[in-house]
């Protein structure tokens, strides 16, 4: 049987979204069912996911649940690519209208913006 220290150390798939009607980020994990909660940066809403993840863990053992593996990532690396590739095709399409249309001097200039605009603080 595994134990608390086996589950937190499984690669659970954690999703975080912004809310846009109240601020701040709300983050689930979707093999756990029910395991949610939020913070204001992307930092508190992630610190705050970790620790709502152990909690639900342990109260899952505790109360004799079923904990279920977290589902195989290989499965949605090919969603992030395609959803990549649409937005850097979209980004680039609405760059060549900004030059196109003269509001942007060139090309390179937006490349430059969306190259920094991929890094993350």
């Amino acid at each position: 049987m595994k134990t608390i220290d086996d589950y937190i150390k499984l690669p659970y798939r954690m999703e975080l979204v912004e809310d846009i009607d109240e601020g701040g980020y709300v983050v689930t994990y979707p093999d756990l069912k029910g395991c949610i909660t939020c913070g204001d940066t992307i930092e508190a809403a992630i610190t705050n996911a970790k620790e709502a993840k152990v909690l639900w863990l342990k109260a899952a053992l505790e109360e004799g649940c079923e904990i279920p593996e977290p589902d195989d990532p290989e499965k949605y690396s090919d969603q992030f690519n395609r959803k990549a590739e649409f937005d850097l095709l979209k980004t680039l399409a609405e760059a060549q209208d900004d030059v196109d249309n003269g509001r942007t001097a060139s090309i390179e200039d937006t490349f430059q913006d969306i190259s920094e605009s991929l890094l993350i603080p």
